[in-house]
């Protein structure tokens, strides 16, 4: 049994009953052996087709499979009036084969190459498509294997991004992608995963080799600039392509170059040899040109362009490499790359350019800046890439790019992926659990972090610790820490069927009190990998399904799942607030609260109860001053949030405040400025802010006074001045005629 035990909490927690929760230990979907959809075909008419790779070493029986597609926004919620089709698979499916389903209306090209036909496998782009293992048609559910869409999301026509699309497409997987996308709640962009060829392109289905798509011949229209052109006709979805594995200077800064600064300024010596690459690749490529494209294994960037080697038909002339051999672009690598031979033919050729000297490397008149390095300094941007050497298989952080020869560089999108590539860091990492978290797996690490919660396991106890950044669950046994202790571990990082964690092989408590960690406000939409192990806080939830210990909620922005075994949520109740830590279990993400106060039914009522004694009450007794009042409001805008605040010293003041001309503009201008230095407190200026606040609340008390000492009011004595406590269009305003 997994128990989440009974163990002190902050001051603040500390004034309800702590709650033990029970429950069984999950059985999750095992990520190594996943099928997964590799071709979406979304034709015309009833061409409609689906294909299953298997990527392990095992043979699969598909009897326990089945294909669901989710029509118009239908969600997993039985009741909610929309239509879903569950189809049940047949046979097995070999290791490395292929399984393709088909409508049985289709057009001969698809039936001949089908494995299974179904009349019912009628989806458009707006439909959402899962591969489920023990599908259970009257609950919806069962455990996901692979997705494509969001359950219960009406996108309209489409998913699109970059000039991907779920509709009148035919999508291939790309080669890169071994596991299926099991979260049926997070945003889907079809560009991530998939490469797009038009409506019904059926070349492809019936053998999962993204490889066949690599050589296309074309036409050239247009020379754009030094490392991209424009087609006749479209290929893959585009007409412009960025020639691959190389980087020319840019042209677009500067209308003009002057000669005379090109060996001194930055920006002229760009524009200055981006006009010399592009006139170069003109001199090899003419409109009308016939080119072969050859595809790398990322086939377009992330602006719709293909990347591609553009080769002349006419003696087979490798534009890409040319304009690295002569000078005209430097070598630009990023991963994954087509093959270790092509790195190398290119790095040759840059090679022989620096060693004659050539273009951007003459040593009379050589280029200031790369161009990734210009474009950032352009931009006032951050680098952002990680730089791996290609022969040390070591990398660097972006700023220490030069750290590693031109010649043997690859460029990483994230540190994840050089990871994943097999890279290792040259450097030593900070003690972070986002460095933990972006670590490969076997990664020995240390974190320290604040327990937010834990559970209990078969041998170990598995912690939820955070620090300012980030969360991430510990595995251990060595310590017994409390909700709000600060721990340090060492151990190693470990993915536990989806979830990240850190085995530990040693731990301490190193503080018992710790800064208390503050839940992370989000919506459903960011419940994911971001959010894994974090404390968060939901509001405006409805629970409208229970399946075991599962419950399907939803707020504004969606639906996702809690999971509480002690039933801390009821089915058909809404929610102002729910808090929990987000789990990975059964292949999906969930929000897990905690206890009792984790789930609030009606916080504004609990928030109102702290509030039923008036702020200034006590001040208008006597019995506290100004300073005390601004400091009460100081702790309530830590506990409101502005709007709601505002309304508040609006609705107070007004209660008793009365001044010569318009009372309610100038009690509304005091709460500007009250809010306005509350805002300026929470950035750093604390003290100055506050005696602002003070000074506001006694300007709009003297307009006060002023009324009352006109006569309006009993509290104003000619000797004593003003009494508070006699005056009664204080503590009666109704009495006062304001005029």
């Amino acid at each position: 049994m997994h128990v989440f035990r009974n163990v002190p909490l902050p001051i603040a927690v500390l004034l309800g009953m702590l709650l033990v929760i029970t429950f069984p230990i999950s059985v999750k979907a095992n990520h190594n052996d996943s099928l997964i959809f590799s071709e979406y075909i979304e034709g015309s008419g009833y061409n409609k087709a689906l294909e299953i790779y298997n990527p392990t070493d095992e043979e699969v029986d598909l009897s326990d499979y089945s294909v669901v597609h989710f029509n118009n926004g239908a969600s997993q919620n039985p009741d909610d009036g929309k239509y879903v089709n569950a189809i049940p698979l047949k046979g097995t499916l070999d290791s490395g084969e292929i399984y393709v389903l088909v409508h049985s209306e289709a057009d001969e090209d698809l039936i001949k190459i089908a494995d299974q036909t179904d009349d019912s496998l009628f989806f458009n782009g707006d439909d959402a498509v899962v591969l489920f293992k023990n599908y259970n048609v009257s609950t919806r559910h069962g455990s996901v294997i692979d997705s494509i869409g969001e359950v219960g999301e009406d996108p309209g026509a489409s998913w699109n991004q970059d000039h991907v699309s779920t509709r009148n497409a035919t999508l291939i997987r790309k080669q890169a992608i071994t596991a299926g996308d099991r979260n049926l709640y997070d945003s889907f962009d079809p560009s991530e995963q998939w490469i797009a060829l038009p409506q019904d392109t059926f070349n492809y289905l019936g053998t999962h080799d993204p490889i066949q798509l690599r050589e296309f011949h074309a036409t050239v229209e247009k020379i754009i600039d030094g490392d991209t052109i424009r087609l006749k006709e479209n290929v893959l979805g585009t007409d412009t392509v960025r020639l691959v594995h190389i980087d020319t200077p840019e042209t677009y800064h500067l209308d003009s170059y002057d000669l005379d600064l090109v060996d001194t300024n930055p920006d002229h010596s760009q524009k200055y040899y981006g006009e010399k690459a592009e006139d170069f690749l003109q001199s090899l490529l003419q409109p009308g040109d016939e080119i072969i494209l050859k595809v790398g294994a990322e086939p377009t960037d992330h602006y719709g362009r293909l990347l591609a080697q553009v080769i002349r038909e006419d003696g087979g002339l490798n534009t890409n490499i040319t304009l690295v051999r002569y000078g005209f672009a430097v070598t630009y690598f990023i991963h994954p790359i087509d093959s270790e031979e092509t790195f190398h033919t290119f790095q040759d050729a840059l090679d022989e350019a620096y060693d004659e000297d050539r273009g951007i490397w003459n040593d009379s008149l050589p280029l200031h800046e790369l161009p990734f390095e210009f474009r950032a300094r352009e931009s006032g941007d951050d680098l952002t890439k990680f730089v791996g050497n290609y022969s040390t298989k070591k990398y660097v952080r972006p700023d220490d790019w030069k750290d590693v020869p031109v010649d043997r560089r690859i460029f990483f999108w994230t540190e994840e992926d050089a990871l994943k590539a097999g890279y290792t860091p040259a450097f030593q990492h900070d003690s972070t659990i986002k460095n933990a978290r972006s670590a490969k797996p076997g990664t020995r690490v240390t974190v320290t972090g604040v327990v937010t919660g834990m559970i209990e396991l078969e041998d170990d106890t598995r912690y939820f610790i955070e620090d300012h950044a980030a969360g991430i669950a510990v595995d251990t046994d060595d310590i017994d820490a409390n909700i709000g202790d600060e721990i340090q571990v060492k151990g190693y990082v470990r993915d536990r069927e989806g979830l990240l964690i850190v085995d530990a092989y040693d731990a301490d408590i190193t503080d018992h009190d710790s800064v208390e960690v503050k839940p992370a406000e989000i919506d459903s939409s960011q419940i994911g990998e971001k959010t894994e192990s974090r404390l968060v806080q939901l509001e405006d939830v409805h629970v409208w399904y229970r399946a075991g210990d599962d419950f399907n909620a939803r707020d504004d922005e969606g639906i996702f799942m809690i999971f509480s075994p002690d039933h801390l949520v009821e089915k058909g109740e809404s929610y102002d607030q729910i808090t929990g830590i987000v789990i990975y279990d059964d292949g999906r993400y969930k929000v897990m609260p905690r206890f009792g106060q984790d789930v609030v039914k009606d916080k504004d009522d609990d928030d109102r109860s702290d509030l039923e004694e008036d702020l200034f009450e006590e001040y208008l007794e006597g019995e506290e001053s100004l300073e005390e009042v601004a400091e009460r409001i100081v702790e309530l805008y830590k506990e409101l949030d502005q709007d709601e605040l505002a309304d508040l010293l609006e609705e107070q003041l007004s209660e008793f405040i009365h001044t010569n001309g318009n009372t309610k503009q100038h009690i509304q201008s005091t709460v500007h400025h009250i809010m306005k230095s509350l805002w300026k407190m929470d950035r750093g200026k604390a003290d100055k802010e506050f005696e602002k606040i003070v000074r506001e609340l006694e300007k709009l008390i003297k307009k006060h006074e002023k009324y009352v000492w006109k006569g309006k009011g009993k509290g104003w004595n000619k000797k004593k001045g003003w009494d508070k406590k006699k005056d009664w269009t204080i503590h009666y305003p109704w009495k006062c005629d304001d005029k």
